[in-house]
């Protein structure tokens, strides 16, 4: 969505879930912006570092959720579809 704050970013907002019976590691959060003809606009990968507050940099407890909020410069093309994959 429009960022509430800058007409050159926006914001997606996103909730994570550590389904597993043990804590883990925080995930890098990889997100694909596309164009309306499936072509990429934009790729843009977000560490833990990026997304926590300094206090919460520990592991991600388990069987819990956290809710992100994630800001990036607007793409020069307009997005129409967006793809969010995660990794360690």
């Amino acid at each position: 969505s429009e960022h509430p704050q800058s007409t050159l970013a926006l914001l997606l907002r996103l909730s994570i879930k550590n389904t597993a019976l043990i804590e883990q590691a925080y995930p890098q959060i990889h997100l694909l912006l596309s164009s309306d003809k499936g072509e990429k606009v934009a790729h843009i990968s977000f560490s833990p570092r990026d997304y926590l507050e300094q206090n919460s940099m520990g592991l991600f407890p388990a069987q819990s959720s956290q809710d992100i909020e994630l800001s990036f410069d607007k793409p020069d093309t307009n997005a129409a579809g967006f793809e969010i994959s995660f990794s360690h």
